[in-house]
């Protein structure tokens, strides 16, 4: 083979191994996440209703979070709420009691734009809205991989990671959250 058929060779296969790379770095990333220990700060201030308060989430109590960093669009995220209303409704309906914790940590240069818009939208929703307006949540919590799709995710009552993925993204992962809640309150 010539060195131009050797360099051709090499950037075809690199081409075609690198989705498999980015694949197996995100199943990797899924697979040390699973069972690992989420902690959260000792007080974050939380929007519920038109009040703002400071909640404590270290309880033994079963979480869904939904988390989203500085580097999202904090204020588009909380106006995207809403389409977590069939999500919130079945979780209502359960007796086996969790929370689900919507969880921002905005820059600083969008927090204010963050703070009117958690006040105005916790009016229509049942669930808290916490600001980590320190970042303290990713601080405690550097094992959470960067890949924002594995940043919703279900913690059994220890706080430890059972599943991965946001329960709105299809039916099949509002499907499998169901079935995992269904297993962990039988």
């Amino acid at each position: 083979m010539t060195s131009d058929r050797i360099a051709l060779f090499t950037v075809s296969l690199a081409v075609l191994l690198c989705p498999s790379c980015k694949k197996n770095k995100m199943r990797n990333d899924m697979n040390r996440f699973y069972s690992q220990t989420v902690s959260f700060p000792a007080s974050m201030p939380c929007f519920e209703g038109e009040k703002i308060k400071f909640l404590d989430l270290k309880d033994n109590r079963s979480k869904i979070v939904i988390w989203y960093d500085s580097s999202e669009c904090s204020s588009c995220r909380i106006n995207n709420l809403p389409v977590f209303k069939e999500f919130e409704s079945y979780c209502q309906n359960l007796q086996y009691s969790f929370d689900i914790v919507f969880l921002f940590s905005p820059s600083h240069k969008s927090l204010v734009e963050v703070l009117e818009e958690a006040s105005y939208s916790t009016k229509l929703h049942d669930y808290p809205i916490f600001i980590d307006t320190a970042n303290q949540f990713y601080k405690l919590n550097p094992h959470i991989p960067d890949n924002k799709l594995m940043h919703s995710f279900l913690l059994d009552s220890e706080g430890k990671v059972v599943l991965v993925g946001n329960p709105i993204q299809n039916q099949a992962m509002f499907d499998l959250y169901k079935k995992t809640i269904e297993e962990m309150i039988n």
